[in-house]
């Protein structure tokens, strides 16, 4: 099984929800999987880098911003890397506030090529400091298409569950 898990900060940037991310990709590549990550380029370069973990994960920095501009990017590589499984790891400022995050699943299921994508949701604090700023109701019609769509999602927390 191929699995690119998408995530707006991975090592050596420093994030607790990118070193979750991280020792989720050391488990799986052990597991026999075969891993991608997608995040985002770094701010101090502007061009894309790909690197190979020793363990086999492939990281594909190469996302600038995270919106709609990028979701051919994205969907060029779940295409190119025949993945099987997308797992979103979902803190709403990693991706610049941005609603292509949250329409993402949506879009994968309803495209052609990609309808067999599975697609896992992995929910990072919800009452954060920028979605706080959201209503309640507001915050989760935001998030519906996000959750609605996935085929699985996981909360992190009881609050947000």
């Amino acid at each position: 099984m191929r699995i690119m898990l998408i995530t707006g900060k991975y090592p050596p940037q420093e994030c607790g929800i990118g070193d979750y991310t991280h020792r989720l990709t050391q488990k799986l590549s052990r597991s026999g999987y075969r891993v991608f990550i997608l995040t985002s380029v770094f701010q101090e370069r502007q061009n894309s880098i790909n690197e190979l973990q020793d363990n086999g994960v492939e990281i594909i920095r190469l996302i600038p911003q995270w919106d709609f501009e990028d979701y051919p990017v994205i969907l060029n590589e779940i295409l190119k890397n025949k993945i099987d499984l997308v797992h979103i790891q979902f803190q709403i400022s990693f991706f610049n506030c941005h609603p292509m995050i949250t329409l993402l699943p949506f879009l994968l299921k309803m495209g052609g090529h990609t309808k067999s994508v599975r697609v896992v949701v992995t929910l990072h604090e919800l009452a954060g400091p920028v979605t706080r700023f959201f209503p309640g109701p507001l915050r989760r019609l935001w998030l519906l298409p996000l959750v609605f769509w996935a085929d699985a999602v996981i909360a992190t927390n009881e609050r947000d569950f």
